[in-house]
């Protein structure tokens, strides 16, 4: 151990009550109560003196603070309206878009709502006298196309019996007896099918014949009639049968007619007469002098009529036949297919 180490002087540790050491002066510690002064009720042991509990108020006289209604919603004219000007017309330059976002920021820094509270409306009641009335429900199809029965799947074909020691020379030859019993049906289809042709047509061609036989016959009596209506329209229009007449003031075209009438008829004659070689040139002239014939004894065949002088009933009945003549000789050649037959050469 050291020697030059040594142990502190410790200062006086007989205790003064009036002074300790190392204490500020002029400070004394409080004086505590007596402990002797007995408890009462009125006065707590050790609380200050002078300080009295404070007084509170009497309960039945409190109020309680009126609550703080919330900002009402304001729409958006009412914050437009707190706008500055020069606000209001940056604003308005806005999209829309943006504007919606410029009044959500001012009404958040209003401290207003964004939106308006939901109005509250009373529960409506049901009337008790009231009766519902159900609808019987209306099944509707949700669908326009006609229903349609399913379509049932076709039954599985049954398969062949192939016996299993068939014999493949057998089964060809079969094969080979159907493919000719096929071939030789369908030949004598075919014959069967060209000797009706054949016979049709020899049917076709004998009837046309017949028929070419009736037209010869018939060229006959309308080549007969052809020449009798023109004998008897020159007996009409010539003027000097049975005192025939014209009266003296006639047309120039009724002399005319009157004065060539006979050249007429003899021409109209050997045209008729010309039909029954069966040529058919002499068809096509015939039925031209015919057509020709006609409209002479139309026109000015009638006017004719009306300036015979006397015996109008005889001179009516010879007009009447020529044209009824000349119009049948005509139609006939014109619309008679046995007649056309027969100037073909189908006989």
């Amino acid at each position: 151990m050291d020697e030059n180490i040594k142990a502190p002087v410790l200062d006086d540790i007989d205790y003064s009550a009036s002074a300790k050491k190392g204490v500020p002066k002029g400070v004394s510690a409080p004086i505590l109560d007596d402990m002797d002064t007995p408890y009462s009720a009125g006065h707590k042991k050790g609380a200050p003196k002078g300080v009295s509990a404070p007084v509170l108020d009497n309960m039945s006289s409190y109020t309680p603070k009126a609550k703080k209604t919330p900002p009402a919603y304001l729409n958006d004219e009412q914050i437009i309206e707190k706008f500055s000007p020069e606000q209001k017309q940056q604003f308005f330059t806005l999209p829309e878009d943006k504007k919606k976002m410029v009044l959500t920021y001012t009404r958040k820094q209003l401290g207003v709502p964004t939106e308006p509270e939901p109005e509250l409306k009373a529960p409506v009641l049901d009337d008790p006298n009231d009766i519902p009335v159900f609808e019987k429900p209306e099944h509707k199809l949700d669908y326009d196309e006609p229903l349609v029965a399913p379509v049932l799947d076709e039954a599985p074909k049954t398969p062949e019996y192939v016996p299993k020691f068939a014999n493949e020379d057998i089964e060809q030859i079969k094969q080979e007896a159907k493919k000719e019993a096929v071939k030789s049906q369908l030949v004598s289809n075919q014959k069967d099918e060209k000797e009706s042709l054949r016979m049709m047509q020899a049917l076709r061609e004998q009837r046309e014949r017949e028929d070419a036989k009736k037209g010869f016959k018939l060229t006959i009596v309308i080549a007969i009639i052809g020449c009798l209506s023109a004998v008897l329209f020159s007996l009409f229009a010539g003027g000097e049968f049975m005192g025939l007449a014209y009266k003296p003031e006639a047309t120039k075209i009724t002399n005319i007619v009157a004065q060539y009438s006979l050249y007429i008829s003899v021409a109209v004659g050997i045209c008729s007469f010309l039909m029954i070689t069966g040529i058919k040139a002499f068809k096509s002239l015939a039925t031209t002098v015919f057509l020709l014939f006609t409209i002479i004894l139309v026109f000015p065949g009638i006017i004719m009529l009306t300036q015979k002088d006397g015996n109008m009933g005889i001179n009516a009945i010879l007009y009447g036949l020529s044209v009824i003549g000349s119009g049948y000789t005509f139609f006939s050649l014109t619309s008679n297919n046995k007649i056309s037959l027969f100037f073909s050469k189908k006989y």
